[in-house]
Formats: C-alpha cells, sequence, structure tokens
C-alpha cells in the first residue's frame, strides 16, 4: 500500500488561515454591540397598538316596513297609496276586509318613507308587497365582540371599520370611537355601541353610499405598547 504524503504548509499561509486579526473581532463586537444599542433604544419609540376584531352592523335607525297579502282567499284587500308615493306615520296603508264576518282590518304605516308597490313574487305570484323605505338620515353602530379581551374595551377608544359590500382597498375605512359597552353578554358576544366620527365618509375621503343595513368587520384600537415592552415584557414587567 502506497505511504500518501502531505506537502506541509509555508509558515506564511498557515498564519493567515490559522490566526484572526484582533482588530477585526474587536470591531466586529463593537459594531454589533452599538447596533444592539441603536436597535434597543429605537424600540422604546416605536409603538404598535393591540386591537381586537369583532363584527359590525350599521343599520338606519328606521328600518323599512313591508307588508304582504294574497289576491286570493277569505279576505278582499284594498291598497289607498300609490307607487311612490310619500306616506307618514298614522297613513293608511291598506284596508282588509273579512269575507266571512265582514270585519274591516286598517294597516296603516308606522313610519315616514316611499311606497313601494310588488305585484307577485318569485315563490308565489298571487302575492302582493308593499314596502315603506323610510329616509337614511340617521345611523346606529354595533359591534359584536368576543368574551375573549372585552374588558379592555372603553368608550373613547378609536374604532376602524371595513364594510363587507364596499372593500377597504378601494373605498377606505370608516372611522368612529366607542360610545358604550353593555356588560352583560348576549350569545356569548359583548355589545358594543360606536359612534361614526365622520358618519359615512371613509378616512380617505370617500362617501359610502347609505343602505338600511351594512354589514363588515371592526378593529378596537386598545392601549398603544412600544416594541421593547412586547419583546421584553415577559421577562422584566411579570
Amino acid at each position: 500500500m502506497p505511504v500518501q504524503e502531505y506537502t506541509p504548509r509555508s509558515v506564511e499561509i498557515q498564519e493567515i488561515i490559522g490566526q484572526v486579526p484582533p482588530w477585526t473581532i474587536r470591531w466586529g463586537i463593537t459594531v454589533l454591540f452599538i447596533v444592539f444599542l441603536i436597535l434597543l433604544f429605537c424600540s422604546y419609540y416605536i409603538q404598535y397598538p393591540d386591537v381586537l376584531t369583532a363584527k359590525a352592523v350599521i343599520s338606519a335607525k328606521e328600518q323599512p316596513f313591508r307588508l304582504s297579502w294574497y289576491r286570493s282567499g277569505p279576505h278582499v284587500h284594498r291598497v289607498y297609496v300609490r307607487e311612490g308615493q310619500w306616506v307618514k306615520p298614522g297613513d293608511t296603508l291598506l284596508v282588509e276586509k273579512s269575507l266571512v264576518n265582514r270585519a274591516v282590518t286598517p294597516i296603516l304605516s308606522p313610519v315616514a318613507g316611499r311606497a313601494i308597490l310588488l305585484k307577485g313574487t318569485e315563490d308565489n305570484p298571487r302575492k302582493s308587497t308593499m314596502i315603506v323605505y323610510p329616509s337614511l338620515s340617521e345611523f346606529e353602530v354595533q359591534l359584536y365582540l368576543p368574551a375573549r379581551g372585552s374588558g379592555k374595551v372603553r368608550p373613547g377608544q378609536p374604532v376602524l371599520m371595513k364594510l363587507d359590500a364596499y372593500p377597504a382597498e378601494d373605498f377606505g375605512m370608516l372611522a368612529g370611537e366607542v360610545a358604550s359597552v353593555l356588560p352583560v353578554p348576549l350569545d356569548d358576544k359583548y355589545r358594543v355601541h360606536v359612534r361614526l366620527t365622520r358618519g359615512l365618509v371613509t378616512v380617505e375621503s370617500k362617501k359610502i353610499p347609505p343602505q338600511h343595513v351594512m354589514n363588515g368587520s371592526a378593529e378596537i384600537v386598545l392601549e398603544s405598547r412600544n416594541l421593547f415592552t412586547r419583546i421584553f415584557g415577559s421577562l422584566f414587567f411579570r
């Protein structure tokens, strides 16, 4: 078996490979330490808020009134309004007369709005419907918040809302603030009332076309914490 011979490297090459100059180590540690101090210093001033996500429902204070009847049966109906007519609360919309006992029942409008008449529906062509659409002027905003983290919610905290029908990427988000929190959960959800600070105008100054009911999601902005507290809070603030 042949003997393998190894040629020893020169003394200069061994010194270059086997020994790192001390100044490189010292300067490297110094630079890393300075960078760490800068990041640590900046972490005190970089704020990042905690948020809670909830379901949002924006609804008009006055909802449409719907009335339906059938053109056949033991009753005769007489409509007292025209298509597109504006009605006031207490106006007679329909009078129902029984063919059995001759009883007459007037049906009055509970809201002010414009009357829309629909003859026949998809499920029953003999079914007629009248809808009184009130004007859209005032809205109520309610959030349905899960129990986890609900104790952090306080009146005055800012709220940002995204609507399903109007994507935030195109229209922006609606801004508001917490008005009140119902202390008793309903169906395992806490109900939070929100006041719109800019109405239906988004933070990007775009007007949302009003609807009687609009669904979406909301983020309640809680207290802001800096990055230092988030990273090292479990170590120093137990």
